[in-house]
């Protein structure tokens, strides 16, 4: 059996799909004839009959019926396969490392890999949570690195989002049954849970990364200093409380992004941190 084309499939789909070769012609712009030559070869190639006609309505027989769905994926992998070409010639690039410190939340994280995953299917994405103090040297020396911090990694490091921030305690803290706002004084006699250096008591307890923060917090063992879309859900439920600050500057917090080895005909980095931004 020679070769059979993804073309000659997709006349076939069409001219089922449209009802008929007539209707097959005017939705390719092609003539009558040559849809029902590459359905005639299709036939001959197979050695068996997979169309026949009721009037002027072709209708798949039972095996035309088997082959139609199995060649449907095919022509589904072959778009699939045209698109992430079309995505690659946008010079996305080949390969991103994300580094991120653990007090970057997690969340964002995630959900900006799966919007660029979604955009730049072709380009391969390495992610890796490092510790608080992420090192100046440079990570790589070919593929485009983003270092994702609260604190500038260096003077090129850029500021490139906010996150609201909120003190929690479990609610039986003591914390949770006084009323009126607190102040620094308030929570340096406390025990903090930190994931970075960023000190509001004298008594601290330095944590891996947030979800460690949460967990000790929840038990009782101290106050945490922690970004609002990371709680929401601990706060909606009860299990963990609010508390309100006299000083409110305290309740914001910036990303900072440093790229490496990035240049004009790979833009992933960009793109990246656009979709994370958004």
């Amino acid at each position: 059996m020679s070769k059979i084309t993804l073309e000659q499939w997709r006349v076939l789909h069409t001219v089922v799909d449209a009802g008929g070769f007539t209707q097959a012609a005017e939705a390719l712009h092609k003539s009558q004839s040559s849809i029902s030559y590459s359905v005639t070869k299709l036939q001959q190639q197979l050695g068996f009959s997979i169309l026949e006609m009721e009037g002027r309505k072709a209708k798949l027989t039972n095996r035309g019926l088997i082959l139609l769905e199995h060649s449907r994926a095919l022509l589904q992998q072959s778009e699939q396969l045209e698109n992430l070409a079309q995505v690659l010639n946008q010079s996305w690039g080949d390969e991103l490392h994300v580094f991120s410190s653990s007090s970057v939340p997690y969340s964002l994280i995630i959900d900006a890999i799966s919007a660029f995953k979604r955009a730049s299917p072709g380009t391969k994405l390495i992610f890796s949570e490092e510790n608080a103090s992420i090192s100046n040297e440079p990570l790589h020396k070919s593929p485009v690195c983003i270092k994702l911090t609260t604190t500038p990694a260096n003077d090129l490091s850029l500021p490139i989002m906010m996150l609201e921030m909120v003190v929690v305690v479990s609610k039986s803290h003591k914390f949770a049954f006084q009323s009126g706002e607190l102040c620094i004084s308030d929570l340096k006699r406390e025990r903090q849970i930190v994931i970075d250096n960023y000190l509001m008591s004298d008594d601290v307890f330095q944590v891996a990364n947030i979800p460690a923060a949460i967990a000790m917090v929840e038990r009782e063992m101290g106050y945490a200093y922690l970004p609002l879309c990371e709680v929401e859900g601990k706060l909606a439920s009860g299990k963990l409380l609010r508390l309100s600050l006299t000083d409110e500057n305290l309740l914001s917090c910036p990303v900072y992004a440093l790229i490496e080895n990035s240049n004009e005909s790979n833009n992933s980095a960009n793109l990246f941190i656009n979709i994370l931004k958004n």
